[in-house]
């Protein structure tokens, strides 16, 4: 038994892969269950770009988001002041010609601000590094989506 609850800091990425591709909800309604039950006890976080992402589409996913709000934290003082340092150690995190932050340099800040792993869907690619490789090289633990089910015991 874990006697230190574990968070997560979750790319927009995760989501999109579990709820639309792996895991969707009209076929695994329990896992969007439990992911209701990890926001309500404060363990699914996700920075606010995250959500600006997610509204770049207005489906079903969007609607799971804007009805679980509580898990965006704010993008204000040290997750902004850290995102900004890991983008400038990493400018590969940002798209070439976007017009706004991508949501990666924030997932990874809102875990360093506090304290969490992060669950990204992305692979490592040390060329051109990416959320996988970024943690790694600060000491954050990253996980794919499958691993924070196994981490949290769960069983579909």
């Amino acid at each position: 038994m874990r006697l230190i609850p574990v968070r997560y800091s979750i790319d927009t990425s995760a989501l999109i892969d579990a709820y639309c591709i792996y895991y969707p909800p009209d076929v695994f309604p329990a896992v969007w269950t439990f992911m209701e039950d990890l926001v309500a006890r404060g363990a699914l976080l996700a920075p606010e770009a995250v959500r600006d992402e997610l509204e770049l589409k207005d489906d079903k996913l969007l609607r799971w988001a804007r009805g679980n709000s509580s898990i965006f934290a704010d993008t204000s003082g040290a997750l902004q002041h850290e995102a900004e340092g890991i983008l400038k150690s990493y400018p590969s995190l940002q798209k070439l010609h976007s017009t706004r932050p991508d949501a990666d340099p924030f997932v990874i800040a809102l875990a360093v601000v506090e304290s969490c792993s992060v669950v990204a869907s992305e692979r490592r690619n040390p060329q051109n590094p990416r959320i996988p490789d970024v943690c790694d090289a600060l000491g954050i633990r990253y996980l794919r989506f499958v691993e924070m089910f196994r981490e949290e015991g769960k069983t579909f």
